[in-house]
């Protein structure tokens, strides 16, 4: 039987034997590691298990810190509908949306120079 890694490396440092005890160590971290994130995932799993049987969110449903008053301000109409397209293309639909009247409502009030490009 061969004996456990730890004893192998053990015998190569002592041998002073680096290359051998380099992969034994690799090893030997790669197994802890591996061992983590499968707690991990199991600890995961019984929290999904957890979740589902106390219902499902709803969907449509935004946390409170993803809220977006989507309105834009009365002197920011025109460059919200001037930048609408551009916001979308570059975050993204959803994201778009949010950024966009995050960044009219911020800014409400002030003159914007180059307003409705």
């Amino acid at each position: 039987m061969a004996k456990p890694r730890i004893f192998r490396l053990i015998e190569a440092l002592k041998s002073k034997d680096w290359h051998r005890a380099n992969t034994l160590v690799a090893s030997l971290l790669e197994t802890k590691a591996m061992a983590r994130l499968d707690e991990e995932k199991k600890k995961l799993a019984e929290d999904d298990e957890k979740f589902g049987q106390e219902g499902e969110p709803d969907k449509d449903a935004k946390p409170e810190d993803e809220k977006v008053d989507e309105s834009a301000p009365e002197d920011m109409e025109s460059w919200v509908k001037a930048n609408k397209t551009r916001f979308k293309k570059e975050y993204g639909a959803k994201k778009g949306e949010q950024v966009l009247y995050a960044t009219a409502n911020k800014h409400k009030g002030e003159h914007w120079k180059g307003h409705g490009k």
